[in-house]
């Protein structure tokens, strides 16, 4: 009886190593499936999932699209970024950034999804099993390309220096003369009748008397008023919806930390903006070269795209 059973446990043993063989064999077939060639480059399946990879990790947006759109970004992806390579293999070099240059290029990426140092992004990084190698290799192109696209264009860039000072010179910022209603409610039926008991005051009343009734804010004490706040102070949403409304209109109630404001906008103007001329003007006009820069790019890339064999 012993016997049988070993002799049945080798059994399974060995039809279980078979059947992991087969199915890793299948899936390591199907993961080098080639997809397409850029010329003599082949692009697998293999190097479209790192790319759909590197995407998501650097976008979390791109992980609310549907599979076959996200397919799509990465396999265009790769043919840009080897649409640059062939390029600048032939009319570039690659350029050789130093230390402090790589770090500030990496600094962007990781911040704009949250992560504020280099040693947790490289953490990040390993946790999605993407090579930090990578993305030098891809900052390294994107700015040898950009150079190249600059070298190429750089007399056909138009700033206008002198229009950019005289409009950053009278720039205007908006500042609103504000009161607000600060209440509280725990689902969204008692928020509606909250909502309204506090709109049967304003109108039988005025919005001052239904800041001293409901409010739970201490601005309640002298009837909600704020006084004069810049745009430029205010978060997103509730600029968002203040910037919707008329002087003596007043905000359906927005959701803050704790509870839920109602803003009055009493009054507002336009202030010359305070800035550093200097600073501003560099930003805008970096900006618009960047912008001029990026559609030459464009432009370089669907005429080289039309020299290059791309199998799909």
């Amino acid at each position: 009886m012993n016997i049988n059973k070993v002799v049945f446990k080798k059994m399974i043993f060995r039809l279980l190593v078979i059947l992991i063989f087969f199915v890793f064999s299948k899936l390591h077939a199907f993961e080098n499936r080639i997809l397409f060639k850029i010329n003599n480059e082949i692009v697998t399946t293999v190097d479209v999932s790192e790319e759909i990879n590197y995407l998501s990790a650097v976008n979390k947006k791109i992980n609310d699209l549907d599979k076959n759109t996200v397919i799509s970004i990465a396999k265009n992806s790769i043919i840009k970024e080897n649409l640059k390579k062939i390029e600048l293999k032939k009319n570039f070099q690659i350029i050789n950034l130093n230390e402090k240059e790589l770090n500030m290029f990496i600094a962007n990426i990781y911040k704009n999804i949250g992560i504020n140092n280099l040693n947790n992004f490289k953490k990040y990084l390993n946790e999605k099993n993407i090579d930090f190698k990578r993305i030098e290799e891809k900052i390294k192109i994107d700015r040898s390309w950009n150079q190249m696209i600059y070298n190429k264009y750089a007399d056909q860039i138009k700033i206008d220096r002198e229009s950019i000072e005289k409009e950053l010179k009278n720039k205007k910022i908006k500042s609103y003369l504000i009161s607000e209603i600060v209440f509280r409610a725990k689902d969204k039926e008692e928020l509606k009748k909250k909502f309204d008991k506090i709109k049967k005051t304003i109108i039988e009343k005025d919005f001052e008397t239904a800041a001293i009734i409901h409010s739970v804010s201490d601005s309640s004490q002298n009837g909600g008023n704020i006084g004069w706040i810049k745009e430029n102070s205010f978060s997103n949403i509730i600029l968002k919806n203040i910037s919707k409304i008329l002087p003596n209109e007043f905000t359906d109630p927005i959701s803050i930390p704790g509870g839920f404001i109602i803003i009055k906008v009493n009054d507002l103007k336009n202030e010359k903006a305070i800035i550093n001329l200097e600073e501003e003007t560099s930003r805008t006009i970096n900006a618009k070269i960047n912008n001029q820069l990026s559609q030459f790019s464009n432009i370089y890339l669907n005429k080289i795209r039309k020299d290059i064999f791309i199998n799909e």
